[in-house]
């Protein structure tokens, strides 16, 4: 099987190269220029990296000497984001024949992207490619004007299974390229990266080979150099420890000896221990196939209990039934009416009893209001009589001082009964008569209703009830008088006799 060379190389938008493509005829390739030139660093931008993958590993004299970020952000002045590419193609006799038959040359393209961000100053993003199309003629990395495509793009355009991340990469490259493990694959990179430092020859001519070999050389595993540190580490303790323990055999055949009986003594105890664990074990055994027989009839017992409270709420529930259809028969509704006109008559006899009390209790008001009233009245005709006595006496003196013993000023119903029409008519001879029974007799019976029984002011005229009253103007001042005290005692107060 022939092997992978290197047949082309590019570096698009990195560093100062905007879109250049190297030609390795035969897998090999000189760069010539001056010092600064930029011959090493086309070379760091196309291997091991594009093999590798690692961004930190870019320069050739160490890890991190050279900056990613800085070949694609110094000296930029395009957009906010710079995108970049650097890929190597390999080439082999093909071994195999493809679609159009049998072909001289097959094609392995690998290589990187990068993604720079000149507002944050760093690296943003970077993605990682293996793929059989050629670029240039069968995948172009830029657009139609010159625009690096970014990750999703370069994904469409070769497939979802052809990008890596880094270590899926480096395993790709291993088993694709080198057919080698990718442990094994790591330490040829380190040989690669120590080979390639351009202090080599200067280092060769100061006999520094061995040293240089001896660095290019893979790294021990760090895990295998620890346990063989701690094997050597280890002998003197190991051997310690079997001196140790040889002293601790001895030891213990000695104690062993005299420790027997005690155990065998102890042993004796534990099986007497045993032994009483199983009798009891055997009691509890009866005792609890005694209980398990108690349960087994108290769930009978329980199963018959549940068995007669379903029956009993069976006969609750065809009761309540019953009930309901009672209550719905026409003569449960007349009885609920009947207790209903029964709690009715209890209310209005109790209302009518509480009437008839308080009816009994003012009745008794009045009748000791009255009782007052009259006794007042009889007070008042009392003291009349004494004025009528006295007044005798007045007449004459006045009958001698040449006045009318008998005028008095008229009452003020003598004054309303000489302002009637009747008196006037009277005054007016027979005309007038005439006149007057011409007048309405609702008016002459309302004057003569007026007359009779009521005294003046609608008071009653007591004179049939006392005889030797006082008539006219006496009469008034009694009927005030009188007036006054009943509805002192209505008040249920004192009334003090007053005089004329």
């Amino acid at each position: 099987m022939s092997r992978w060379r290197l047949h082309r190389g590019g570096v698009v938008n990195i560093w100062q190269y905007t879109e250049q493509t190297f030609d390795f005829s035969g897998g090999r390739a000189i760069f010539q220029g001056t010092n600064g030139s930029g011959k090493s660093r086309t070379l760091e931008l196309l291997l091991p990296l594009c093999l590798d993958g690692d961004l930190r590993q870019l320069g050739s004299k160490g890890f991190d000497t050279v900056s990613i970020r800085r070949l694609m952000l110094d000296d930029y002045d395009g957009g906010p984001n710079r995108i970049g590419y650097a890929w190597v193609e390999l080439v082999r006799e093909a071994t195999a024949p493809n679609s159009s038959g049998w072909s001289g040359n097959e094609y392995l393209t690998c290589g990187l992207g990068v993604k720079a961000s000149k507002t944050s100053q760093a690296i943003t993003d970077s993605w990682r490619f293996v793929t059989p199309l050629r670029v240039g003629t069968e995948l172009q990395l830029a657009g139609p004007e010159r625009v690096p495509h970014g990750p999703a793009q370069l994904r469409d355009l070769i497939g979802a299974d052809c990008m890596f991340e880094e270590p899926a990469f480096r395993a790709k490259i291993a088993d694709a390229v080198y057919g080698v493990p990718a442990a094994r694959y790591g330490d040829l990179l380190h040989l690669q990266r120590t080979l390639r430092n351009p202090d080599v020859g200067l280092k060769v001519l100061e006999g520094q080979l061995e040293q240089i070999l001896s660095d290019a050389l893979p790294p021990l595993d760090q895990v295998m150099v620890e346990q063989l540190a701690t094997s050597f580490d280890d002998l003197e303790s190991i051997r310690e420890n079997i001196v140790r323990l040889s002293s601790a055999d001895s030891a213990l055949s000695t104690f062993l000896k005299t420790y027997s009986d005690y155990a065998f003594g102890g042993l004796r105890s534990a099986s007497e221990r045993l032994d009483g664990a199983e009798k009891s074990l055997v009691r509890l055994q009866r005792e609890q196939a005694k209980l398990v027989a108690e349960l087994d009839v108290t769930r009978v017992e329980r199963a018959s209990s549940e068995q007669a409270l379903a029956d009993m709420e069976t006969g609750e529930q065809q009761a309540e039934e019953t009930i309901a259809a009672l209550k719905e028969l026409p003569a449960f509704r007349d009885l609920q009416d009947l207790k209903t006109r029964e709690n009715l008559v209890a209310e209005k006899r109790s209302s009518a009893v509480a009437a008839l009390e308080t009816a009994h209790r003012q009745r008794a008001q009045e009748d000791a209001a009255v009782d007052n009233v009259l006794r007042l009245l009889r007070r008042l005709a009392e003291d009349l009589s004494a004025a009528d006595a006295l007044s005798d006496p007045l007449r004459e003196h006045l009958r001698l001082a040449g006045m009318d013993p008998t005028w008095r000023r008229p009452c003020r119903r003598c004054r309303r009964r000489q302002a009637s029409p009747r008196h006037r008519a009277r005054q007016a001879g027979p005309r007038g008569l005439a006149v007057a029974h011409r007048a309405p007799r609702a008016a002459r019976r309302g004057h003569r209703g007026r007359a009779g029984r009521a005294g003046v002011g609608g008071r009653p005229d007591l004179r049939h009830r006392f005889p030797g009253a006082p008539t006219g103007c006496a009469r008034d001042g009694v009927a005030r008088a009188g007036a006054g005290a009943g509805r002192a005692a209505a008040r249920g107060g004192v009334v003090a006799a007053e005089g004329p």
